[in-house]
């Protein structure tokens, strides 16, 4: 097939992990299929360059821009892709988060007389003000995100979360259109230790940007009322200095270590000695941290959010005593049949294989719908 991807952004090289599961997507579609990216955003460049053997058009947009000269990037983007589509005709466009990528798609599906498919990946469907957090808050990106619902031959959604709340904004006859595809992770940078111990070191583990959404504050209260449990924060981000100081408000300064940043290929030392990841966001469009921990062996527990409640212990969302009693009820039996089964999980259902396979499928069906 000739695919067509329109992206935010995507990485600069192979050994950059800008969206890492949309590299490794890339990487596996390109294996079968000849595959063209079109990153609006990132990188800040117009040169076109090839990745794994898919050709990568960036538009050199800027990391954002507003009115007038947003418009003008999304104009010129889809004159790239008429281009590109004259040269080499496209069987199907994917648009991955059903925002601004979604309405180029369209419209490029609408000009041309393709099909597309627009991926849920991010808080296209949420908004929460009091941390100006999701595209619903605005009244121009909560216009976007209907066009590019409305306007897409297919819909997908990466796992039973973001389908309820795609159900709930669409009307009743696109809820026909939608799919889910579940995302995949790299399980062979992602895998068990070569030497599993019966006691992994690092007893609890969160990885995740340090952001109002990932609700670190929750996590910190659910630590505190977890006597002698112990937590490594790998990430970085704008609320470190407010955390540190409530690691100390809340007497668990010598118990929460502040890891930082870690780059991608780096990750899976981590997960490999944590038995579990917490993970307290108000909100996952999937939370690929989870895929990555199971990978390795860890457990997970967290809010019911994204594709936790399908592959973990969930609770509600800012519920710390609920977190609280699923922490202490936890299994301590088995730990090596239990990580066993974390990782069978992965390789039957969440790999990059079976995330590009069930997009495939979508494509196929999108097209064979087209043409009716």
């Amino acid at each position: 097939m000739q695919i067509g991807i329109l992206i935010p952004g995507f990485s600069a090289d192979e050994s950059d992990w800008c969206i890492p599961v949309y590299l490794n997507l890339v990487r596996e579609l390109a294996r079968h299929h000849q595959v063209r990216v079109f990153p609006i955003r990132y990188p800040y460049t117009q040169v076109p360059y090839t990745v794994y053997n898919a050709l990568v058009l960036p538009t050199g947009g800027g990391s954002y821009t507003r009115g007038l000269a947003r418009w003008r990037v999304l104009r010129r983007t889809l004159a790239l892709i008429e281009a590109q589509h004259a040269l080499r005709p496209f069987d199907v466009f994917h648009a991955v988060w059903a925002d601004e990528t979604g309405v180029v798609a369209n419209w490029a599906g609408e000009k041309l007389g393709i099909p597309t498919v627009v991926s849920i990946a991010g808080g296209e469907l949420v908004g929460f003000p009091d941390i100006d957090y999701g595209l619903q808050n605005g009244r121009v990106t909560r216009r976007l995100v209907e066009r590019a619902l409305m306007g897409a031959t297919r819909i997908v959604a990466p796992c039973d979360y973001s389908i309820l709340m795609a159900l709930d904004k669409l009307p009743s006859e696109r809820g026909e259109v939608l799919r889910k595809v579940p995302l995949g992770v790299d399980a062979d940078l992602f895998k068990p230790p070569a030497q599993e111990l019966d006691w992994r070191p690092r007893e609890f583990l969160h990885v995740g940007s340090l952001v109002p959404i990932k609700d670190q504050v929750t996590l910190l209260h659910l630590i505190a009322k977890l006597p002698n449990a112990t937590l490594d924060i790998v990430g970085d981000g704008p609320l470190y200095p407010q955390l540190e100081a409530l690691t100390h408000e809340l007497g668990i300064a010598d118990r929460v270590v502040f890891h930082g940043a870690v780059s991608h290929e780096k990750l899976p030392a981590y997960y490999q000695e944590a038995r579990f990841l917490l993970m307290t966001s108000r909100h996952e469009a999937f939370c690929m941290a989870a895929l990555e921990a199971l990978a390795c062996g860890a457990g997970v527990i967290g809010t019911a959010v994204g594709v936790l409640p399908e592959i973990g212990m969930t609770a509600p969302v800012g519920d710390v005593t609920a977190l609280q009693e699923i922490v202490i009820g936890r299994t301590r039996k088995h730990a090596q049949l239990q990580r066993a089964r974390y990782r069978m999980l992965v390789e039957t259902t969440y790999t990059v294989k079976h995330m590009a396979d069930g997009l495939v499928e979508v494509y196929e069906e999108a097209c064979a719908d087209f043409e009716k």
